[in-house]
């Protein structure tokens, strides 16, 4: 236990921040073994979705069990987070659906929206990402309206 640490009585495992691979004082949690071993394959197999996930901070907004999959195995909820943000952002409004792809070199990262009618440049939007330890060198995911007025995150072989 960590003399500093006032959550779960000093268990970083059971701690919501885990997902975060951070303790309480922001500090690296050791790594899980399974995030190195993350392949494009794995995401394969997912096809569909019977559940979802709500985000935290965007209550509308979902995302599928493929995509819970990779925020488990990649500790990649920073991306979910990048993700909403931009689509948040008034540059993307009134368009039901973006392309995101990440692509990783020397642990840096960036990520390119393309909305729905990506003819129109300002249907192109990119952020780069200054340090990363994401484990793929690339990742593609879709978000599209959903019913309550959000967005729904999912791998494009869950569409």
């Amino acid at each position: 236990m960590k003399d500093y640490c006032n959550q779960n009585n000093g268990d970083c495992q059971t701690c919501s921040l885990k997902n975060y691979g951070r303790d309480c004082q922001n500090n690296p949690i050791s790594p899980d073994p399974i995030i190195s071993k993350l392949k494009p394959e794995d995401l394969s197999g997912f096809t569909g979705s019977e559940r979802f996930f709500k985000h935290p901070l965007f209550r509308k907004c979902v995302h599928t069990e493929g995509v819970q999959f990779l925020i488990e195995s990649a500790g990649c909820n920073w991306l979910i987070d990048k993700i909403l943000s931009v689509l948040y952002d008034q540059r993307t409004e009134e368009k039901p659906f973006w392309k995101i792809e990440m692509t990783v070199k020397d642990n840096k990262a960036e990520i390119v929206f393309t909305g729905e009618d990506s003819s129109a440049e300002e249907n192109i939007i990119k952020e780069h990402i200054e340090r990363t330890d994401f484990p793929l060198d690339k990742i593609v995911l879709w978000a599209c309206e959903n019913e309550i007025g959000g967005y729904t995150i999912l791998l494009p072989s869950e569409y």
